[in-house]
């Protein structure tokens, strides 16, 4: 495919200008190369080719479909079988979008099949019909290893041309405490605090089950905090009058619907 691309550039600069205004289907242009002996003595030059796709040297053309992007939501996800990911591909082609002949995702390293279809049809997960942003929307197994996992996109259209993208997700299961702190960090004994805890968990931050914080330092029990509206997890404690002046650690402990877990610590200097 990439030897057939180059090659055509070159014959579309020896055949002129009226080629480049028509669209070949990949058997003419396979038809075309085999006629032409410039291109057998370009031959070394072929087999050395190994940029990639670029399109700027076939734009003459106009042939392939382009994927001007795809994208994996959330881009970090649990092996549960239940987590939505969401994978979007921006397609555009010279013949128009009626010309799109089929947007396919690879999902064997979720677990799924290797020729997944997504649609641009309004229906199934796809927010707009006809907007170019092509839909699919996943889950991955159980049994997937943890790890980055590439996801390869093909754009077809109906003359036979391809054009070929990727993006990639992380299969993760623990959360990530990204912050654990007490406002105010210092405070008198038998005055109130309050605690935040910030979380990054793969997949969506609904399915976080529990987050604790271990109050015996301060003369408290384990207390669980809540969610609030900014996606946080806060919760008042006040510090027993007795507990003595000095640096206490408070253990934070979080829980995931995937069966992930994590810990850390909230620092808090008590005073008298």
């Amino acid at each position: 495919m990439k030897k057939i691309l180059i090659a055509l550039t070159i014959i579309i600069s020896f055949a002129g200008s009226s080629l480049a205004e028509k669209a070949m289907t990949r058997a003419e242009a396979i038809a075309l190369l085999s006629k032409s002996q410039a291109v057998k003595k370009k031959e070394s030059t072929l087999f050395n080719w190994n940029v990639g796709y670029d399109i700027s040297g076939i734009n003459r053309v106009r042939l392939m479909p382009i994927i001007n992007f795809v994208r994996a939501i959330p881009k970090k996800v649990p092996p549960d079988g239940r987590t939505i990911i969401e994978l979007l591909a921006s397609v555009t082609d010279p013949g128009g979008m009626k010309n799109i002949s089929g947007v396919k995702a690879d999902l064997s390293s979720l677990g799924k099949l290797a020729s997944m279809s997504l649609v641009d049809s309004g229906l199934w997960g796809d927010a707009v019909a006809g907007d170019g942003i092509y839909t699919l929307q996943s889950t991955v197994n159980t049994d997937v290893s943890l790890g980055d996992k590439e996801i390869p996109v093909t754009a077809a259209n109906k003359k036979g041309w391809l054009a070929l993208a990727k993006t990639s997700i992380n299969i993760e299961k623990d959360p990530v405490i990204l912050s654990a702190v007490a406002n105010p960090a210092k405070v008198p004994a038998g005055n109130y605090t309050a605690l935040s805890v910030r979380i990054d968990n793969p997949g969506r931050l609904e399915d976080i089950s529990d987050v604790t914080v271990d109050l015996r330092d301060v003369g408290g029990d384990e207390i669980k905090l809540r969610m609030a509206k900014d996606g946080s997890f806060i919760g008042n404690i006040v510090v027993s009058s007795d507990i003595s002046a000095g640096t206490k650690k408070l253990p934070v402990k979080t829980k995931n619907l995937a069966g992930g877990e994590t810990s850390g610590t909230i620092q808090l200097e008590v005073t008298k």
